[in-house]
This record gives structure tokens, sequence and C-alpha cells, in this order.
């Protein structure tokens, strides 16, 4: 079984006339060679880069950039007379609760990284990054109309950055680590699309979004956007597209 998706369809045809590179490339990013990165950050292991943070949004097929600081956020989604809320306190906790009629009540502990409402059920997104520790998970609650204890669906190996539904239907969720989808179910099927990632250790910063263009996840990254390919049974390809002032810092602009 599937999330189900109620996202609209429209989103090839608004964008299919263009590519990866050149949606990236007109927003003055270049590419980097993935490689690049890898033998700077084996030298430079210590530098991890302070630097803007690059956030992707996707309004019915409309990919945007963003740019700026992000900062720890509570979320809300609003469902007929329900109110779902999280509160965000990092490594002092947080928590999980639903308002109906002005009345508040608590249904989970946890950090919530993001709330999806599809269909008749909420997916909640969850996990923690502190010192050592960095652990994740993925709940769902089948029926917003009877709000409950989110049921765990999936772990997660670290703390979820960034997660969305696909056009297959599937969860995927970026982390400090890796790419990873996650099928509903019974038994909530994970898969790893891509570990040890890039920009792992070496941005001060994991992923700030994630968004899906003509066949590819598009990651928003500090210093710029990594491209990882969809493909399911096979070694994705992998591309980053990076600013100037990262490139320059690496030491390669021509």
């Amino acid at each position: 079984m599937k999330f189900l998706l109620i996202v609209s369809f429209v989103f090839s045809n608004c964008v299919s006339a263009q590519s990866v590179g050149e949606l990236l490339e007109g927003w003055k990013l270049r590419e980097l060679p993935v490689e690049a990165v890898l033998q700077y950050r084996d030298k430079k292991h210590r530098n991890k880069f302070v630097i803007e943070d690059h956030t992707l949004t996707d309004n019915s097929g409309n990919i945007a950039l963003s740019y700026g600081r992000r900062s720890k956020s509570n979320l809300s989604v609003s469902v007929r007379n329900a109110k779902f809320i999280s509160v965000n306190k990092g490594e002092f906790g947080g928590e999980f609760g639903v308002e109906v009629n002005g009345v508040y009540t608590k249904l989970m502990e946890g950090n919530v990284t993001n709330l999806i409402h599809t269909g008749d059920a909420l997916v909640v997104v969850e996990g923690i990054s502190h010192l050592s520790l960095t652990r994740g998970a993925v709940y769902i609650m089948d029926d917003v109309a009877n709000p409950e204890p989110p049921k765990i669906l999936t772990m997660l190996p670290e703390k979820p950055s960034a997660s969305f539904i696909d056009s297959d239907g599937r969860l995927m969720v970026a982390t400090d680590l890796g790419v990873y989808g996650i099928t509903a179910g019974p038994r909530g099927r994970l898969d790893i699309l891509y570990r040890k990632a890039f920009w792992a250790r070496i941005f001060a910063r994991g992923p700030t979004s994630i968004v899906e263009f003509e066949g590819n996840y598009l990651i928003g990254l500090a210093g710029g956007v990594a491209v990882v390919e969809k493909g399911r049974f096979e070694i994705p390809k992998v591309r980053f597209f990076a600013t100037e002032n990262l490139i320059r810092t690496i030491g390669l602009m021509e």
C-alpha cells in the first residue's frame, strides 16, 4: 500500500520544458563535481561550512528557491474542526497534539519535523539530533476525523531533516546522511535510496527541503542543491549545484 497521493499531476506539464541544469543554473548555481566535495571533506573534515541555506518549495509544480538561515519551528495542520499542533524544543523535547473546539489533547512526545495530511490520514515525521545522538521515526494517524495517538510505521536511522510524498506515493525523507523511501502498509518498508551522502560532515546543517523534478529529487542544502536520481533498483546518479562562493572556497573556480 502506498501513501494516498492528493497533489496535482500538473507538475510535469509545468516544468517539462526545462532541464535540471537549466533550472538550477537559472538560480545562479553551478555544477560542482561531487568527487571534489568529497576530496575537500576528507582533507578539511573539521571545517564545516556555516553558510546560507537553500530551501526548495513546490507549489503545484512551480519549483521555487529561497535563501536564509532556518530556525526551529512549531507546525500545525488544520483538518475540519481539528487543529494538529507540534512543539519542537530540540534537545529539551517536544510534543504533538490536537485541538478540537478549543480543547487541546496531547497525543505523543517527540520533536516533529513534518506533518503531512494525505487523504484521511496524517503522516507524522519525528526525530532528534543532538551531540552523538541521532534518530527518527515515521508515524501515521489513519483517520484524522477521529484523532488518536499515531501508530509507528518505521524507525529511521537518523533524524529526518526534510520529507514529502512523491508522485509514486512514497514518503521520501532526506537526512544528514542520506535519502530514504518509506512505503505505507501493515509493515512500513524502508528503502535506502542514497547512503553516506556527500553533504555529511561538510555542512553544519542538514538538508532543508526535498522536492521532485523530472525524475530526480532536488534537495536543498547550505550552499546549493543536490540532485539525486529517482531510480529504485540501481545506484542513483548524484549531482551537486553550488554557489560561486562555495566553489571558490573549495578551490575550483576557473
